[in-house]
């Protein structure tokens, strides 16, 4: 068993559910999208799933808000559907990751963990998502990117930590952080 602690803002904090996590400003975008995302439900519902305390007033939910929220991650996003009340399953896998992104923004997520974020995505799909996730750590969002990628680790990550059968074997930063040492360590682990 492994332990440690959470920090957020310096101050170690103790999360034992989801909804903690999330008051806490934590967003879990998982592996399989359809782990998380409501396939026969629209683009809008799927945002607002996980900031409905923020368009809910007095046990009454404000659905002018919550399609405003949805409709302005998805233009900022650009999420492509034909309107906000698409159903999320007949998105491409791109459209569907953005979604995922969109929720936790939403949200007003600082924190970010991403599993195998591009996994499954055509390469222009790719490329947006790494841009979307840039440009939110530029604006101070933590991201904890959980990947099998190499490349994507070297390309996103200022560090990694490469782990091993739930132990960290190892750590590489700054120009030490290459493919080949990536890999290097991962195999020698």
């Amino acid at each position: 068993r492994q332990e440690g602690a959470i920090l957020i803002d310096g101050v170690e904090r103790v999360i034992s559910s989801p909804d903690e996590a999330v008051a806490f400003g934590m967003g879990l975008m998982a592996q399989d999208r359809r782990d998380c995302l409501i396939g026969d439900q629209s683009i809008c519902d799927n945002i607002a799933i996980a900031s409905l305390e923020k368009i809910v007033s007095h046990g009454v939910l404000d659905v002018g808000a919550g399609r405003q929220r949805a409709l302005s991650q998805m233009e900022a996003l650009h999420i492509k559907a034909a309107s906000i009340d698409a159903e999320v399953r007949t998105l491409s896998g791109g459209n569907q990751q953005k979604v995922q992104i969109a929720r936790w923004l939403a949200a007003d997520t600082r924190i970010l963990i991403m599993i195998d974020p591009t996994r499954g995505v055509d390469v222009g799909a790719r490329h947006e998502i790494k841009n979307i996730w840039s440009d939110l750590a530029t604006r101070g969002h933590a991201i904890l990117l959980a990947s099998t990628d190499a490349e994507e680790l070297v390309d996103a990550c200022d560090r990694v930590v490469v782990m091993s059968n739930g132990r960290a074997i190892g750590e590489l930063q700054g120009t030490n952080l290459t493919e080949k040492n990536l890999l290097r360590m991962a195999t020698d682990g």
